[in-house]
């Protein structure tokens, strides 16, 4: 692609992607209440009637925050809900809102963690114990916490609007890991002071991320003793303010394509090494059964073909082959990806489940703003142009602006040694 091909489609993003740096403006404004439409095309491509987005529900409990960019919606406006606005029913792939604003997008965290140095008493009451930490934070915001006792959850109304302390089977407190990622085991035999344990956020919105994250780290982080490992992660949940349509999918799919490689970067090489990915939880989506050995562009004219957002969830997410012996059905999926789209049916949210465990609350804001520039992005650019770049192999360029709009790193060496050595381990597992 020439020099001035690539100036062009900069230019192009930059008009359609003002709001995506992180730079107040007057469209995204908290102060400046605009109303949200967009205009649908039909299956011939010809102007459509406009549709009005449902509103942005607030978060039930949430209404208290004294922010200045909280909602400015009337509760009459907006009934009180479990933080999720329902999936869209309309699977026509032509249907397509306006661009999401980075204030309108949900956003909720599930933590995982090792509390070490416990009693065995404290062992089993692991739950209640790191939920008492947690009331304070609650309570400033107008919510409160719900935990799990013995093997059962709690069963309350709207539990997406409460912090959550919760078990997690996947977390193995026996691997001790150092900063550089070496690994110790402790002998099965021996008793354990540790227990895993799973910190779920209210779904959060207006940016409330940015300060009701690091203060929930900074309380656990005063607390406990904490550790992590490769078993332990910081899952991000993003919705984007109104029900994902079947084109919105696709063009989130379509960026998981271009920018999965650059992004493996920004996690240390024990959240992409091959020890990770034997019954991971973090595989490549660009190496699943239905995308490996493809072409970038050949994987989105893939992604393309769907025709629901159940076979575009089984195309990105498909059970791996290691696990087939598991009861599925034809459009059968598996959330263990780097980006799972398995929530769409649930949460309507899309998860980014790659990040490494962590209580460094500046680390996890800063991945928290990536995801959500690549949510915006990749909503917000033409399927054209997005397949343009996959011929080009614009995914895989140093081009600051482009990479900057998705989150991805710059510069990127996207084709590290280590990180080479890392996928060919899953080529080799055919997932």
């Amino acid at each position: 692609m020439r020099r001035s091909e690539i100036t062009s489609l900069r230019e192009a993003l930059a008009e359609s992607h003002s709001n995506l740096l992180f730079v107040e403006t007057p469209e995204t404004s908290p102060d400046k209440p605009s109303a949200v439409t967009a205009a649908g095309t039909t299956d011939s491509n010809t102007l459509g009637s406009t549709f009005t987005a449902p509103p942005t529900p607030t978060l039930y409990g949430y209404s208290r925050l004294e922010s200045s960019e909280s909602d400015t919606s009337s509760s009459a406006e907006v009934p009180p809900t479990d933080g999720h606005t329902s999936p869209a029913t309309a699977e026509d792939p032509h249907e397509i809102f306006t661009s999401p604003r980075r204030l309108d997008l949900t956003i909720g965290v599930e933590l995982e963690a090792i509390i070490d140095n416990l009693t065995v008493e404290d062992c089993l009451e692991v739950h209640r114990i790191v939920a008492d930490v947690l009331y304070p934070l609650a309570e400033e915001l107008g919510t409160s916490v719900s935990y799990q006792y013995g093997l059962k959850l709690p069963d309350i109304p709207f539990p997406n609007t409460l912090f959550q302390v919760i078990d997690d089977l996947s977390i193995e407190t026996d691997i001790k890991q150092d900063s550089n990622g070496a690994e110790t085991s402790t002998p099965i035999w021996e008793p354990s002071n540790s227990a895993g344990v799973e910190v779920i956020t209210p779904i959060m919105r207006n940016d409330e991320w940015t300060f009701i994250v690091p203060d929930m780290m900074a309380l656990l982080k005063r607390s406990f003793d904490i550790s992590f490992n490769r078993t332990t992660a910081l899952h991000v949940h993003v919705g984007i303010g109104r029900p994902h349509t079947l084109r919105d999918l696709k063009r989130v799919a379509k960026a998981v394509i271009l920018f999965e490689d650059a992004m493996n970067t920004l996690h240390p090489l024990y959240r992409n090494s091959h020890y990770t990915l034997i019954g991971s939880h973090i595989l490549p989506c660009r190496k699943g059964e239905h995308l490996n050995g493809l072409s970038d562009y050949d994987m989105m004219m893939v992604i393309e073909k769907t025709t629901s957002s159940a076979e575009l969830i089984h195309t990105i997410n498909p059970i791996p082959n290691f696990m087939l012996n598991a009861n599925h059905t034809p459009f059968s999926h598996w959330k263990g990806y780097r980006y799972s789209f398995t929530s769409i049916p649930t949460l309507d949210t899309i998860e980014f489940r790659q990040a490494a465990g962590t209580l460094n609350g500046e680390m996890a804001v800063n991945w928290i703003k990536r995801v959500a520039k690549f949510v915006i992005s990749a909503v917000s650019t033409s399927d054209e142009m997005l397949e343009n770049w996959a011929k080009e192999g614009i995914g895989r360029t140093t081009d600051a602006f482009i990479l900057e709009a998705f989150g991805a790193p710059i510069p990127v060496d996207v084709f590290s040694k280590e990180l080479e050595e890392a996928e060919k381990t899953v080529e080799n597992l055919h997932i």
